[in-house]
């Protein structure tokens, strides 16, 4: 659901505004160590008053790091929703994680470049959310049309329980092509 939710976000362009001192991390940080508000080249800690501070490296740095780590658990149980193998699921997540600041950098330079990527990616984030979602419907809506009396319908219900992998890759293929496609022929200065 949260996924969906992320690609409706996606397409409605509102951007929330940032607040870091609201962030839970931040605000967890800065109880136990001093931060002053200033970088201080390259370090992580200076002096400040003859007292030694944590720079605002040093809490990017514990906001990035905490950041990857819970991403890295949240998507151990959503790949067990696409394989039980758990050779497979750690290797990949070790392997996302490995890739995962590289994959940013290089995505967030190429958006600029290909600009109905993000819409591409939203619609690709809303596709495997309703993926995930079909077993939930599909359930919903056969236990509703047993209710109403309307059996013969249940097994077609229940059929579009689980899109297979191989179609399910060449749609997200497909959108992300397609965006990249509608970026070279529509160049942003040319958008009407």
């Amino acid at each position: 659901a949260f996924l969906v939710y992320t690609a409706v976000q996606m397409f409605r362009g509102e951007q929330a505004s940032i607040e870091p001192d609201e962030n839970v991390i931040v605000r967890f940080v800065t109880r136990f160590v001093p931060i002053t508000r200033q970088y201080d080249r390259r370090k992580f800690f200076t002096m400040v008053d003859g007292k030694r501070v944590g720079t605002l490296l040093l809490l990017v740095l514990i906001v990035v790091e905490v950041t990857d780590l819970v991403f890295a658990v949240d998507s151990i149980p959503a790949i067990f929703g696409i394989t039980t193998d758990r050779f497979i699921v750690y290797t990949s997540n070790v392997f996302a994680i490995l890739g995962l600041r590289t994959f940013y950098f290089m995505l967030a330079s190429v958006v600029e470049k290909f600009h109905y990527l993000k819409f591409g990616l939203g619609i690709v984030l809303g596709f495997i959310g309703v993926k995930m979602l079909l077993p939930l419907i599909t359930k919903v809506l056969a236990a509703g049309l047993h209710l109403l009396g309307y059996d013969a319908f249940v097994p077609g219900i229940q059929s579009f329980r689980d899109i297979p992998i191989g179609i399910a890759l060449g749609i997200v293929a497909a959108v992300l092509l397609s965006s990249v496609v509608a970026s070279l022929i529509w160049p942003k200065g040319n958008v009407r």
